[in-house]
């Protein structure tokens, strides 16, 4: 009897130890279950920040890409301009030099020991240049510039 008494002691021991071990054991799982939880939802959090900064980075780089173009297009433009004014202003020269020439050819006067008086610009000439290429400045921005970067 006391053998059996002692091995129901026991048992009751060993089921309270597994109740013990159970309750711990549900008690993690639970836990468990909250880390899981948690675990998604940062996942979610990230999934949905980098989808975010993947829209973010695809606008930005379409927006480079079209100052990029705008910025090409805007050299090309000062390239045509610098060209044509290379080409006008050789043009130019070139027909300087020529009435040069003529003029030196059909003036062959000697040389009289009369030095040349030295011919200075008046005030009021030169705000009257000044003036005109303001003008000319102003036309130019105005209304040829718009048309050439369009």
């Amino acid at each position: 009897m006391e053998n059996e008494k002692l091995t129901i002691y026991r048992l009751n021991e060993l089921e309270t130890r597994v109740g013990d071990h159970a309750k711990k054991i549900q008690s993690l799982i639970d836990e468990l279950k909250e880390l899981e939880e948690l675990h998604s939802e940062r996942y979610r959090k990230i999934t949905n920040l980098n989808v975010r900064l993947d829209e973010g980075y695809k606008t930005q780089k379409e927006t480079i890409n079209r100052l990029i173009g705008s910025i090409d297009k805007l050299v090309n433009k000062v390239d045509e301009l610098s060209d044509l004014y290379r080409t006008e202003q050789n043009r130019i020269d070139h027909k300087f030099n020529d009435m040069q020439s003529k003029i030196d050819s059909e003036n062959k006067v000697s040389i009289t020991s009369e030095a040349p008086k030295d011919k200075s610009i008046g005030k009021t000439q030169l705000g009257a240049i000044s003036v005109g290429i303001i003008g000319i400045i102003e036309v130019f921005v105005q209304y040829v510039a718009p048309l050439f970067f369009k």
